[in-house]
Formats: structure tokens, C-alpha cells, sequence
């Protein structure tokens, strides 16, 4: 995964941004979103609490984090839906809608999540859930609760490439960004297959960040590379 930081200085541009780095060839997927699975420098979290819709007086509130994501986001950190389906811009409906994670389906109660209202103030309806994964040390709680919405005004870019003719990959994003900003220089990327491990699944667990409290690696920029099973 290649991040990109400062896409925001772009203004309406940034979509185009998007889609002219989808084109380059050994780019799987590219999203807009400051709300990263690994909390590298420039990676937000948001801790909300949240009630079933109308329970607010009446229910402890359940914590849990509120990220704002785009369409293409599952796709490029290889989230999978067990139940419900994507976000899809040109649904109306999708502005109040939500994907949630199995932990906070669990702690609300929901048994049948899809079409469920939950609130955190505004009011969302559930159109999927995804499987848990940590997005936080291994020295936690384990599993957070995680509800994400289709909206946002991200200033980083991830960009999902694949391991074939990487330096050609890196020219060719390189080429793409300095067309749209030529003043500004993007981050610097790094290949480190020492952290693949800590990105596979762990006890059928999806780990991003489990090394956090113990590497200094995950404080770099990085490439994390969609790389074949070892």
C-alpha cells in the first residue's frame, strides 16, 4: 500500500487524481480516506459512542470508532463483507448510510444488522458489516467496535499496487502526481517484506498494526505491496 499524503491542497481536482492513478497498470485499487487500518503519521481515529436508534435515554452508549471512507476503500485494505454489500455513490440513500463491524453489531445487540438504525447523533442506517480486524497494538482490548460512512474531505491517498515492475508502478504514480501538483512532493515509499507477517492473518484474525508498541518500522512511510502467499 502506498500512501499519499497532502491530496487535500488539490481542491475538486483530487477525483480525477483518483482516477487517472486507477489507470496505471499494476494498480489494484485506489481510496480517499484519512482513516487508515495502520496508524501511520496522518492516520485520524475517531471514538463515538453509539445507541440502536431510540434507545439513546435509555441504553449505556456503546464506544466505538467513526471513520469516513469511500467506495473503493474495502477493496483496497481487502476488508470482506460477511453480510450486506458495499457503499454505492449513486444511491441517494447511502448518505445516511453505514458499514459497521461484527464487534459493534455484537455490542448492539444487532442479530440482524442489515436495515438496522444506529445513532451517534445522526442517524445511520446499516447496509454491511465486516469482518473484525485490529487496527490497533495487540497489547489492547482485542477487538474495537467500528462504524464507517461514505463521505469525507481526506487528505491521504492510498494506492493498492501489485509486486510486478514495482519501480515502473512508482514512475508512473510519480508521473500522475506531479502533473496535478508539481510544487509539492509526495511521500516517499518503502518496500519492507519484513512487515508481511503482521498484515496476514494472525489465529484467523486480519492484523494491521500488531507490531505498533514493538517496531519503529510502522512509523515510516510505507509500501505495503499486494504481494502473492509466501
Amino acid at each position: 500500500m502506498i500512501v499519499l499524503r497532502g491530496v487535500g491542497t488539490l481542491g475538486n481536482q483530487i477525483l480525477s487524481l483518483k482516477n487517472e492513478l486507477k489507470s496505471i497498470p499494476n494498480v489494484s485499487s485506489v481510496s480517499l480516506g484519512d482513516f487508515l487500518p495502520v496508524p501511520i503519521d496522518g492516520a485520524k481515529r475517531n471514538g463515538n459512542p453509539f445507541w440502536n436508534e431510540g434507545r439513546r435515554e435509555v441504553d449505556m452508549a456503546t464506544q466505538g470508532q467513526f471513520w469516513e471512507i469511500d467506495q473503493d476503500y474495502l477493496a483496497t485494505f481487502g476488508l470482506q463483507l460477511t453480510k450486506g454489500r458495499n457503499f454505492d455513490p449513486k444511491m441517494a440513500t447511502d448518505s445516511t448510510a453505514a458499514i459497521i463491524n461484527q464487534k459493534l453489531a455484537d455490542d448492539l445487540g444487532l442479530k440482524n444488522p442489515i436495515g438496522a438504525k444506529i445513532t451517534n447523533g445522526n442517524t445511520w442506517t446499516v447496509v454491511g458489516v465486516v469482518d473484525n480486524f485490529i487496527f490497533e497494538s495487540l497489547k489492547g482490548k482485542g477487538y474495537a467496535g467500528l462504524c464507517m460512512v461514505l463521505r469525507g474531505y481526506p487528505s491521504l491517498l492510498s494506492i493498492k499496487v501489485k509486486p510486478e515492475n514495482l519501480q515502473e508502478t512508482l514512475n508512473g504514480i510519480n508521473t500522475v502526481w506531479n502533473k496535478f501538483s508539481p510544487n509539492q512532493k509526495s511521500i516517499t515509499a518503502f518496500w519492507m517484506r519484513a512487515l508481511l507477517p503482521f498484515i496476514k492473518m494472525l489465529n484467523g484474525r486480519k492484523i494491521y498494526s500488531a507490531v505498533l508498541q514493538s517496531s519503529p518500522f510502522l512509523w515510516l512511510p510505507l509500501v505495503f505491496l499486494d504481494l502473492p502467499p509466501m
